[in-house]
C-alpha cells in the first residue's frame, strides 16, 4: 500500500493580510510559525519516505516543518505551485471583490470560467494538480510520501482524483493552513480517502 499526506502550507502572510497570493512567493507569518510547530510535533514519529513540496517558500518552509530531525531531501516541484490568479495575485480579496465583483463571483460559482488577465486555465490547472500527485504516487509506490501544497490546489487534485467523494468542486471547502489530508493507493494506485482536512493539532 502507498501512503500520501497531502498537507497545506502554514498561515502566510498573504493569508493574514487577507490577499490572493496564488504563485506570488512569500512566507509564513508569526501565528504559521506557530502552526509549523504543531505540524512538526504531529508528524513526530510518523513514517515518511520521502517529502516532495511546492517550491515557493510557504510551503517549503512547511516541508521542512515535516522532515523534523529525520533529514530527508525534500523535493520541491513546480508543478506543486498554487493556482495563477493573473492579474489578482498580489491583491486584497476585499478590492478584488468591490473592483472585479463578477470575476470575483466566478471563482466560487463556476470556476472552470473564470478568466482574467494573465490567470491559468482552471481545466489546465486540475490537470496539472492531478498529474503532479499522480505521477509523483507513482514514482514511490509502496511507500509513505508527504507532499505539502496550497489550498486551491488541494481542491482542484481531490476534486480529479476522488470524484465520487468530491463530485463538485465548488463543494469542497479549503483545507485549513497545515492540515492533513492522508489518502491510501492500492496495489493498481487506486485512491481511497483516509481523511480530509485534519487539523486536530491545532486545537
Amino acid at each position: 500500500m502507498t501512503v500520501l499526506y497531502l498537507v497545506r502550507h502554514a498561515k502566510s502572510i498573504g493569508n493574514f493580510n487577507r490577499s490572493c497570493m496564488g504563485q506570488t512567493d512569500i512566507g509564513v507569518c508569526e501565528e504559521g510559525i506557530r502552526q509549523l510547530d504543531k505540524l512538526s510535533e504531529r508528524f513526530c514519529g510518523v513514517h515518511i519516505d520521502k517529502i516532495y513540496t511546492s517550491p515557493l517558500t510557504r510551503a517549503f518552509q512547511t516541508a521542512k516543518a515535516v522532515n523534523g530531525k529525520r533529514f530527508l531531501d525534500i523535493t520541491a516541484k513546480y508543478d506543486l505551485m498554487e493556482y495563477n490568479f493573473g492579474i489578482f495575485e498580489g491583491l486584497p480579496w476585499n478590492f478584488i471583490k468591490k473592483h472585479f465583483a463578477e470575476e470575483y463571483a466566478l471563482l466560487s460559482s463556476s470556476p472552470f470560467e473564470f478568466s482574467v488577465e494573465g490567470s491559468e486555465d482552471y481545466h489546465d490547472f486540475v490537470k496539472r494538480a492531478y498529474n503532479a500527485v499522480t505521477q509523483t504516487v507513482a514514482e514511490n509506490v509502496g511507500k509513505s510520501i508527504c507532499v505539502v501544497t496550497h489550498g486551491e490546489f488541494l481542491r482542484a487534485y481531490l476534486s480529479a482524483a476522488l470524484p465520487s467523494v468530491f463530485p463538485d468542486i465548488r463543494d469542497i471547502k479549503c483545507p485549513e493552513n497545515t492540515s492533513i489530508t492522508t489518502l491510501n493507493f492500492d496495489d493498481d494506485l487506486v485512491p481511497s480517502l483516509v481523511c480530509f482536512n485534519d487539523f486536530d493539532h491545532l486545537k
